[in-house]
């Protein structure tokens, strides 16, 4: 539950849940349905179920870090997008004119999902110089408990290196006049 506010700790449950729908809804539903390929009731459920979680997870935003909402929330896009172009796929009665609006269609959602991806690894990139030194600083200073965030928390993280290399110093002065005597 660490990376939920507080007040939404139970949502690993809710995350469980929504991996083991994701995975087992179109599985169980093929077994009812005597086996076979997909189908679009199965694609179709899971598209509904997958929007679901989508509504939840932007409507909550459960997560400490907004850049974890927000890749909660494009990875949900992306996967409404995947279904939605599933269910498209398994409909055989395209033809001509369709078919060739539909590859266009198609083209635009895989950009889409790549834009996405390279938007998300963009702005994970910048987050994760935060995380470095965040972890960097809790490390020496539990800066959750003195509520830190942001730029005070950067300006933390420099006190305490400066901090630290003072008393590294002190401690090899120590040492040297200890050698001298």
């Amino acid at each position: 539950w660490d990376p939920y506010k507080p007040a939404f700790y139970y949502f690993e449950l809710i995350d469980s849940v929504r991996r083991l729908a994701l995975t087992a809804l179109p599985v169980v539903l093929r077994f009812i349905g005597n086996g076979g390929e997909a189908s679009v009731s199965e694609t179709a459920a899971t598209l509904i179920v997958a929007t679901c979680f989508l509504a939840i997870y932007s409507f909550y935003k459960p997560f400490e870090e907004d850049s974890d909402n927000h890749l909660m929330i494009l990875s949900q896009i992306g996967i409404c997008f995947l279904l939605v172009v599933s269910l498209v796929e398994l409909n055989e009665s395209l033809t001509g004119a369709d078919e060739t609006s539909w590859n266009i269609i198609l083209i635009a959602i895989i950009l889409s999902i790549l834009a996405m991806l390279v938007v998300a690894l963009l702005y994970f990139k910048v987050t994760l110089l935060e995380m470095v030194e965040r972890i960097y600083t809790y490390h020496y200073d539990k800066p959750e408990r003195a509520g830190l965030s942001g730029s005070a928390l950067s300006q933390k993280a420099a006190e305490q290196s400066v901090r630290i290399r003072s008393q590294e110093n002190a401690i090899n002065l120590l040492i040297r006049q200890s050698q001298e005597s």
